[in-house]
């Protein structure tokens, strides 16, 4: 007979029983810790931060208006802007006003005074970058008002894509901007000049993330 077929005594069966629960027990909490480690290592891997390029896409809503003053006159140009395109994830970048006049009355070698303001109320706390919000010309020379925000950065830092769009801020629509035009008459011949036309072009650059891509 096989050897390993033959009755055992008591004694010996229980020591195989222990040894067997005991081999058990060790393959049960070397199977634990394992999964623990591989668990604790996935939500590391998850929660370090990765490094993403942004890509982005514009729009540009553009307004063009023409003003006849006259000597001492003003007017307000205004532009709303009543569609919530933040919604869609498009924020403002860059207002933009250019004033255009030229001298138009027979004879006279003298440009008038034009001056203009931009202005609007704001619908977030972010601070422009840059900004000129007033000019006054009197050679006949194209007004650029500006308000301009910071440009969004072109990688960023984060455990996931997710979590890089929200840190997107710039300014937001809906918005209503104003353009006030002021004319004065500088004629080098007398009761030569008064209705004058001027040229409004109000430009606004929208902007957001088209793609967030891991580096």
């Amino acid at each position: 007979m096989n050897e390993l077929l033959a009755l055992r005594s008591p004694r010996e069966e229980r020591a195989t029983v222990i040894f067997i629960v005991i081999l058990l027990l060790l393959l049960t909490i070397d199977t634990i810790i394992m999964y623990t480690q591989s668990e604790a290592w996935y939500e590391y891997s998850s929660d370090t931060e990765k490094e993403w390029s942004l890509e982005y896409e514009n729009l540009l809503l553009d307004e063009q208006s023409s003003i006849t003053l006259s000597d001492g006159g003003s007017d307000t140009i205004t532009l709303d802007i009543t569609e919530n395109f933040t919604l869609d994830g498009w924020m403002i970048h860059k207002i933009t006003t250019l004033i255009n006049y030229e001298e138009s009355a027979f004879g006279d070698a003298d440009c008038d005074t034009v001056s203009a303001s931009l202005s609007f109320i704001p619908n977030t706390e972010e601070v422009p970058k840059l900004e000129s919000r007033e000019d006054t010309v009197s050679d006949c020379s194209q007004i650029e008002l500006f308000i301009e925000w910071h440009q969004p950065p072109s990688n960023a830092s984060g455990a996931s894509a997710e979590e890089i769009k929200p840190e997107f801020r710039l300014e937001a629509a809906p918005m209503s901007i104003d353009v006030d035009i002021d004319l004065n008459v500088d004629s080098t011949i007398p009761n030569n000049d008064n209705d004058e036309q001027v040229n409004i072009e109000i430009r606004v650059e929208l902007i957001r993330i088209a793609s967030v891509v891991q580096i």
